[in-house]
């Protein structure tokens, strides 16, 4: 089974929306497969040197149930990681993926572990103005939820 993920910057608003009732354009957004909540948190545990600690993944979790529908769910990235991503150098995504891609029990293909971290520093870039950082989550395409409504 797939899991799709898709990250993107938008207002919270728009954001509950997608992909029913709206979608983003290429630069507010980026699609892969295989990134859960979970391998986000596992990252913060590379980023603050404490491999044995999720300590990320309450940040993760505050979901309300608003922000979510039968099958997907909606994560906000927190502010103190959206402002982590943006300060990565390409120097940082090169060692960050390569721990990150070595993790045990991460979902994610351990060779998107660099790609999905470059996406992330450029959403992150844009997430200002009331805009925020998300991680959508579903096992069905986000296309095919979009054909539905």
């Amino acid at each position: 089974m797939t899991l799709y993920a898709d990250f993107f910057v938008a207002e919270l608003p728009d954001a509950r929306k997608y992909p029913h009732e709206v979608d983003f354009a290429a630069d507010d957004k980026a699609a892969f497969t295989g990134v859960s909540p979970i391998d986000l948190a596992r990252l913060c545990s590379i980023i603050t040197h404490d491999p044995y600690e999720l300590l990320g993944l309450r940040d993760f979790l505050k979901l309300s149930e608003d922000d979510n529908r039968t099958g997907e769910v909606l994560t906000p990235c927190p502010p103190w990681f959206v402002d982590a991503m943006r300060i990565l150098s390409d120097q940082s995504i090169d060692f960050l993926a390569s721990e990150w891609a070595q993790a045990e029990d991460i979902s994610l293909n351990p060779t998107d572990c660099g790609p999905v971290l470059e996406a992330l520093r450029r959403l992150a870039g844009r997430a200002k103005f009331g805009k925020r950082l998300f991680l959508w989550n579903s096992t069905i395409s986000p296309i095919t939820l979009h054909r539905i409504r």
